[in-house]
């Protein structure tokens, strides 16, 4: 059983605009490699909420964490006030981690969980995205596949400073170094900004259990020659596999209507 979410804060609470028509699929594989599965994900048309996280931590702990981020974030979407879009996507975002975070000082076998997460939430024209972590979102249109986020590794943050080129960042032992994770301290930087969408796009969210192991290249062909989400989510997740599956895998797709 996951546990009960946090509940939203009051000021957290007010109606939502109906989001746009999106149809969206999610799937989730522990891999080849892994004994369990601390990946979780959401797939939520009717709050225009779509997630996938990844939790830290060990054995439950990890499971525990990404579950009660999700949880919070739909608790929080549903009984909304006093913010709306993205500052209530981020707001939500921040309340999980302080769940999170509590949750573990309450119980010693938890010590130090936490969990990535990459969080969309449909507007009418435009997705409020918040993300935390080395989950990522990517955005396509016709064939060109953009990376929306930023992965918050060691790696990455040495790449982006001239410090370590693209080709030792996908080798390093540290590549898995995160910088920032919910429910590791007390306070977390959530990243966040809307991007503008329209019909025929497609969003896609996934865990480095995908991205680490799928090319670029590959997504795109999987997403533009499978038109089906669900069909394109198990092709995902079977190239991660044929790539030796070394983590837990998820990914959601979102096609906007």
């Amino acid at each position: 059983m996951h546990p009960t979410p946090c509940p939203g804060d009051a000021t957290l609470r007010q109606r939502l605009s109906r989001p746009r028509f999106v149809s969206a699929a999610g799937l989730s594989h522990p891999g080849l490699v892994r004994p369990t599965n601390e990946d979780a994900y959401a797939v939520r048309p009717d709050l225009g909420l779509f997630v996938v996280a990844d939790g830290m931590g060990g054995h439950a702990a990890g499971e525990v964490a990404s579950h009660m981020a999700i949880d919070t974030l739909a608790d929080v979407l549903e009984h909304p006030d006093g913010l709306s879009g993205l500052p209530l996507l981020m707001a939500a975002v921040q309340r999980a981690s302080a769940c999170i975070r509590a949750a573990a000082r309450a119980d010693a076998a938890k010590e130090g969980m936490g969990t990535t997460l990459t969080a969309l939430l449909v507007l009418q024209d435009r997705t409020a995205i918040a993300h935390v972590g080395d989950c990522r979102a990517y955005h396509l249109r016709g064939r060109r596949l953009h990376r929306v986020t930023e992965d918050h590794t060691l790696v990455a943050a040495l790449h982006s400073r001239g410090l370590m080129n693209a080709e030792e960042t996908e080798v390093s032992d540290y590549r898995h170094l995160l910088l920032r994770a919910l429910g590791t301290e007390d306070e977390v930087t959530v990243d966040g900004r809307l991007l503008a969408v329209e019909p025929g796009d497609t969003l896609l969210l996934t865990s480095d259990g995908v991205h680490g192991v799928v090319s670029e290249e590959d997504i795109v062909a999987i997403l533009t020659d499978e038109r089906d989400q669900t069909g394109a989510a198990h092709r995902l997740i079977a190239s991660a596999n044929e790539a030796g599956g070394p983590d837990n895998a998820t990914v959601v797709i979102v096609r906007v209507g």
